[in-house]
């Protein structure tokens, strides 16, 4: 009996040393992550979420590498790899069981914004067909986040990004103004939903002022 004991003690020692080690490597490659200021350090840091993700059985190092693939492909020369790998990491995380309905919402927002990455790749090259093919599937896929968790802030992040490029591209004021006021109430679900877990993907706050300049709010 007391062999089982200690036995269980050195299982439960190391797995909570295996977990805490895989932690700080997560939040390593989170700042490089952020202190990223070119294509070469968001690489970095897809080397680093990729050394925890393909050890982990956790959804959340699985979809920073997603994320961070999906905004690396943004600044490269070939979009769609990047698009591919973070879509491959995304579904690793969409087979995990246990999700609860907030985080379910989080997985489909980002794969909005994926979606959203590719039919603007398409679009940007005339190819109407896919492009409205990935726009579809982006509002489908933003409609299922809604259904989840109404408070989640990249839900409005992303609505009003939409909202302010179409305004944008055709010069629809209303659009933009409407885009604006959107980004007024991801503002507040931001504050509202602060993640209590450090290592949480909460990401998107940064992008707001971007967009109000963008959309010249206030102007």
């Amino acid at each position: 009996m007391k062999k089982f004991f200690l036995l269980f003690l050195l299982i439960s020692f190391f797995a909570g040393f295996s977990q805490k080690s895989s932690d700080k490597k997560l939040s390593k490659a989170i700042q490089t992550f952020q202190d990223a200021n070119d294509i070469t350090g968001m690489i970095a840091s897809i080397t680093l979420f990729k050394e925890v993700a393909d050890k982990s059985n956790s959804w959340i190092p699985a979809y920073w590498t997603s994320f961070a693939y999906s905004q690396t492909g943004r600044i490269s020369d070939n979009p769609p790899m990047y698009y591919d790998s973070a879509q491959y990491y995304l579904d690793q995380v969409v087979a995990m069981d246990g999700l609860s309905a907030k985080e379910q919402s989080d997985v489909h927002v980002l794969q909005s914004l994926i979606y959203g990455l590719r039919a603007g790749g398409y679009w940007s090259k005339g190819d109407r067909e896919n492009g409205m093919k990935y726009s579809n599937l982006d509002s489908e896929a933003l409609s299922k986040a809604i259904q989840l968790d109404m408070e989640n802030p990249r839900i409005y992040l992303l609505s009003a990004t939409g909202i302010i490029s179409d305004g944008l591209r055709n010069q629809d004021a209303g659009y933009i103004l409407a885009g604006g006021q959107m980004l007024e109430i991801a503002k507040v679900k931001y504050e509202a939903n602060k993640p209590s877990n450090e290592l949480y993907p909460d990401w998107g706050k940064g992008w707001i002022n971007f967009w109000m300049q963008r959309a010249k709010i206030g102007d």
